[in-house]
């Protein structure tokens, strides 16, 4: 999937997938990617099952069935990673957590 959001390209095929993470809500379950781009951005591409809608934080226009991409901050990537990759995996992408 390729969006452009404030003026910078999200591109699924061209950027490096870091993380998977399936989360499920009562009887249905969506995906959600990380993305690390060239320039060193981060995104999350969100795929939902069947009867969930995956939005993000932002509202905009969405593919059928609710995919789409949503920039993400160093921090806010951090953030996801700490649920979302095994410990040593995070740590090899944003270092070592403080004890």
């Amino acid at each position: 999937m390729r969006k452009i959001i404030n003026g910078k390209t999200y591109d699924t095929e061209t950027a490096k997938e870091v993380a998977i993470l399936i989360r499920s809500c009562e009887r249905d379950y969506f995906e959600e990617t990380l993305f690390l781009k060239r320039t060193g951005e981060f995104f999350l591409y969100g795929e939902p099952g069947p009867l969930h809608i995956w939005l993000g934080d932002q509202a905009y226009a969405m593919a059928p069935y609710g995919r789409g991409i949503t920039p993400l901050t160093v921090e806010e990537a951090s953030k996801w990673a700490e649920e979302g990759m095994m410990p040593k995996a995070r740590e090899a992408l944003f270092g070592k957590v403080e004890e």
